[in-house]
């Protein structure tokens, strides 16, 4: 089994799905990002030690972090919306910051 990526290795997968502009919510957001980056359900059903799934919270601190810079928006509340500068991300990091 592959690693689940980190906070931030799921930012760029947040951004390449939220870039069709579409208002989408978290539990959307959650699926298809976790689609984008190749999920298993076997990964899908890991959880920390809270019992919170590990995916859906690491995903969580990508949004939070990229809303804070800028990257995403919210336009209500638990809604998001990608930014110019989130687009510029993508262009400038298109794999991911290494």
């Amino acid at each position: 089994m592959t690693e689940i990526p980190t906070w931030e290795g799921f930012m760029i997968p947040l951004l390449t799905v939220m870039n069709d502009g579409v208002v989408r919510g978290r539990r959307e957001l959650n699926v298809a990002t976790a689609d984008v980056v190749g999920l298993t359900e076997e990964q899908r059903k890991v959880t920390m030690s809270s019992g919170q799934f590990l995916y859906p919270n690491r995903i969580g601190w990508g949004l939070s972090y990229l809303t804070n810079v800028g990257a995403l928006e919210r336009p209500r509340r638990g809604q998001y919306q990608i930014t110019d500068a989130g687009r510029q991300l993508i262009e400038l990091f298109p794999n991911g910051a290494r």
